[in-house]
């Protein structure tokens, strides 16, 4: 019984080695596949088809794919599909998965758990779409209604007869276009509708790289024409001949385009009847109405929203031909500017001269076009930064032989002379640019209080309609407002009430009075805090709201402010005050009567005395205002302010500045240098 009993512990031993050793080999090579695969999978990921380019964010930096040892920066991008299985979907019918497996035939293909995990080395470059996040609604119209095409011919008879209609010379094969619909590839498609691409020498900059290759602009823009137009002259019957350029008079490309490639097949499913009259579902970009109204006509104001549309089979054919017009030159123009955004511009010729700009759009804010133009009698700053006269100098240095001794080196290094012009304009017309602005400058950090910097994702809440985060407000009060006080007041961050009341960093857990998580807080009060004659307390209630509370120790009074009027809620805020101060009380003057301390104050909410917001979203811009003039004039009435001076006054581009203003980072502006 022994030997069989110690037979069979020996026998499960050496099965579990076995099975350990395998789960290794598994985990071996499964790191394996996904390590060859990373340098695939990036540039799956940077494919215009698979990603788009977040105009919100800035660049990321990532591990090289292609060398380890390396990192490199690549501007964060968006997934157009957020569903991962569909993703790995994509990416086994993709080339970039036929390259690898060419290149590793050994290897059995990629699951999803490798697909998966090979995606997270890339979570800092792609993310999923944010409510933040620009949407280019041209393109993504045109790839919704190219989906809905794709569901109306991909259908049994539908299918068969579009199958089989007779192309003409120079018309898209039926199969083609049936597989460009299902890809949704508004890239392909144009790619499909114009001429060939062609090689642009003019841009060929980098000369260890091909030349790159773009379609014709008079296949995207056409090219204009000029015309001889009759005049009349003075004398009676008198003509003169001038040569005019007439204002939107181009001549398209008469080898390609709809007409030439696929007007022809979608004429024939519209002439259709029974086809071309049914319904369909599209998703489509429509103006929908928005909070408040327009400040110069009363209208409503308006934003663009993807919302679902029925229409006919023929009206969604009229629909996605318009749209795709609108791509082309827009898809074109995309393309030049990311070949821009990938040139290595230091390997430019030296006698070439470079201008970096954003003259175009300045000039488009300056023309009165409603589309772009941006807030009524507001300066724009535009600068031009002109590289010029490249050269090759030599530069004497000092630096360390292998032996740690240092000595004077000489070495070769190009530069380029730079100048900076700066060009001032004024708008006209307030419109969209105005509308959808977003706040572009980098993380500001304070050499007064590091811990309270304001980030860049802060920033952009300061556009129009945010509500404003604990950054903000914190950032705001701590590091502009905080100079402004006298040396006996103190303002606390929003995280001291909501550690007060336990209810965690946004005040979304139920509240719970914990004087220990607080108690050090006072200690960083120069002064002590029963010598101070005013704390400010901002209070964050619940993640949605914003109100201003005061303990004023001259006059022995708790007052709270909040800009939505009186609330049951807030003496929740008050009485939790005047019990810190008797906690605060025992603890300095241990053999003092706190009690009858406590009596000898009063509480108030004054909510009703202050101004009132209009919107639910303002409340954090109420709420610095009032800690303004709290700090400055020491009260505050419901005529110190309205909602209509905040919007009037841009109130919020005033706080930008202001934070901008106090920050030890902001940049410094060279006029020339080399």
């Amino acid at each position: 019984d022994n030997q069989a009993k110690m037979a069979r512990t020996t026998a499960r031993g050496l099965i579990d080695d076995d099975t350990a050793i395998a789960a290794l080999e598994r985990k071996r090579r499964k790191d394996f596949i996904r390590d060859t695969l990373l340098p695939h999978l990036y540039r799956w990921i940077i494919d215009d088809d698979v990603t788009r380019f977040d105009s919100n964010q800035s660049h990321a930096t990532i591990v090289d794919p292609e060398d380890p040892s390396k990192k490199i920066k690549v501007h964060q991008r968006i997934w157009r599909l957020t569903n991962r299985e569909q993703q790995h979907k994509v990416f086994l019918q993709s080339s970039y998965y036929k390259a690898f497996m060419d290149m590793n035939p050994s290897a059995t293909g990629v699951g999803i758990t490798v697909f998966s995990e090979g995606l997270k080395k890339f979570k800092k470059l792609v993310s999923n779409p944010k409510p933040e996040s620009c949407v280019d609604e041209k393109v993504s119209g045109l790839e919704y209604a190219m989906e809905a095409m794709f569901g109306v011919l991909n259908k049994g008879e539908t299918k068969e007869a579009f199958l089989c209609h007779q192309c003409k010379e120079g018309e898209i094969a039926p199969a083609e276009v049936l597989e460009l619909m299902r890809l949704r590839s508004s890239h392909k498609l144009v790619d499909a509708v114009c001429c060939e691409k062609v090689e642009r020498p003019d841009l060929h900059i980098d000369k260890e790289k091909d030349c790159p290759r773009m379609i014709p602009f008079s296949c995207t823009h056409g090219k204009f024409v000029e015309e001889e137009v009759k005049k009349k002259g003075k004398g009676k019957g008198s003509t003169k001949k001038k040569k005019k350029k007439k204002k939107g008079n181009t001549e398209r490309c008469q080898c390609c385009g709809y007409k030439k490639r696929l007007m022809a097949l979608f004429d024939k499913v519209k002439d259709d009847e029974r086809l071309g009259n049914k319904a369909v579902t599209v998703m489509v970009w429509e103006k929908a109405r928005r909070q408040g109204k327009a400040k110069k006509n009363g209208k409503d104001n308006t934003q663009q929203e993807l919302t679902s549309k029925v229409m006919t089979v023929a009206q969604l054919i009229d629909h996605f031909v318009k749209l795709l017009h609108i791509c082309i030159p827009h898809i074109q123009e995309i393309r030049w500017i990311k070949h821009l955004q990938d040139t290595d511009f230091t390997k430019m010729s030296p006698g070439t001269i470079l201008i970096f700009t954003d003259y175009a759009a300045l000039m488009a804010l300056r023309a009165r076009q409603a589309k772009n133009s941006s807030v009524d009698a507001h300066a724009i700053c535009d600068n031009f930064v002109i590289l010029w006269n490249k050269r090759v100098v030599k530069v004497t240095g000092k630096k360390k032989d292998e032996g740690g001794v240092e000595v004077d080196v000489e070495e070769e290094v190009t530069i380029s002379n730079v100048d900076i012009v700066h060009f001032f304009a004024e708008t006209f017309e307030k419109g969209k640019k105005n509308d959808h602005a977003n706040f572009t400058c980098n993380n500001l950090s304070y050499a007064s209080n590091s811990a309270y910097a304001v980030q860049h994702e802060s920033l952009k809440r300061l556009g129009p309609s945010r509500w404003l985060n604990d950054e903000l407000i914190n950032g705001f009060n701590i590091h502009y407002l905080g100079s402004k006080l006298d040396e006996r007041s103190h303002i606390f961050s929003s995280h001291f009430m909501s550690k007060l009341l336990s209810t965690g960093d946004h005040g979304t857990n139920p509240p719970n009075y914990k004087y220990a998580n607080v108690e050090t807080w006072s200690n960083r009060i120069a002064g002590g805090l029963f010598n101070q004659h005013n704390i400010f307390v901002p209070i964050n209630h619940q993640n949605i709201h914003w109100l201003t509370l005061r303990i004023n120790f001259l006059g022995k009074r708790i007052s709270l402010w909040d800009s939505q009027g009186v609330k049951h809620t807030n003496v929740l805020y008050t009485h939790t005050a005047l019990r810190y101060l008797g906690d605060e009380h025992e603890n300095a003057f241990p053999e003092g009567d706190t009690t009858k301390w406590l009596q000898s104050w009063r509480i108030e909410d004054l909510s009703d005395t202050c101004p009132q917001q209009e919107n639910d979203f303002d409340c954090g811009i109420f709420h610095l205002l009032n800690l303004c003039l709290l700090v400055n004039e020491g009260g505050i009435s419901l005529e110190s302010y309205s909602q209509a001076s905040i919007n009037t006054k841009e109130v919020r581009k005033i706080v930008a500045y202001l934070l901008w203003a106090a920050s030890s980072n902001r940049p410094v502006v060279t006029t020339r240098y080399e």
